[in-house]
């Protein structure tokens, strides 16, 4: 019972003293500013899986809407680094207590079954000298929205989150305590 007692302690003494990581999203939204870009209006979308604290790589970026003169394939896989024949330049992201501070992320790729060739190309820059950047281009086209500033909004954790790791963590000490009052 004393090592029972003894590791559960450590445990909660290692869970109170650690702060927990975990991968945060955050929305995003930049509207053209006249005559920077070709298309009036604004884009939003979504970045996905930032560690919640210092510099971290996304793993999905995704425009939720876009302007029909932009002309981006939505579509339900939209995940702009799961699109194929992905160039990706950079993919360079840092949150300070929540808040964006600075990110360096620039992809493009074709867009399938345009003839001529076409391809989208999404920048998003922040410190320094921000600038962000949605455009679809080729031989005949180069429509863009571009913006000199943006919001960014971090999308809650969801409140069910800790519970259900405090479940999972219950359920563990419970097997192993049967597990070791078998073996005795």
């Amino acid at each position: 019972m004393k090592k029972l007692l003894i590791a559960v302690t450590t445990f909660v003494a290692i869970l109170v003293s650690a702060p927990p990581l975990y991968a945060v999203s955050f929305n995003f939204s930049f509207t053209n500013q006249f005559p920077l870009g070709d298309v009036n209006g604004t884009v939003t979308g979504r970045i996905d899986g930032l560690a919640d604290t210092g510099a971290s790589a996304a793993t999905a970026v995704l425009i939720t809407s876009s302007l029909l003169a932009l002309g981006y394939p939505l579509s339900a896989s939209d995940n702009i680094l799961s699109q194929p024949s992905l160039t990706i330049v950079s993919n360079s992201f840092t949150v300070t207590s929540g808040v964006l501070t600075a990110m360096d992320f620039r992809a493009q790729f074709p867009i399938a079954n345009a003839i001529p060739a076409e391809n989208f190309l999404l920048t998003l820059i922040l410190n320094p000298g921000s600038e962000f950047i949605a455009n679809r281009f080729g031989e005949f086209t180069d429509t863009k929205v571009v913006s000199l500033s943006a919001t960014f909004s971090q999308v809650p954790l969801p409140a069910a989150l800790p519970l259900f790791a405090t479940g999972l963590g219950a359920l563990g000490l419970l097997g192993w305590r049967r597990k070791r009052k078998a073996l005795h």
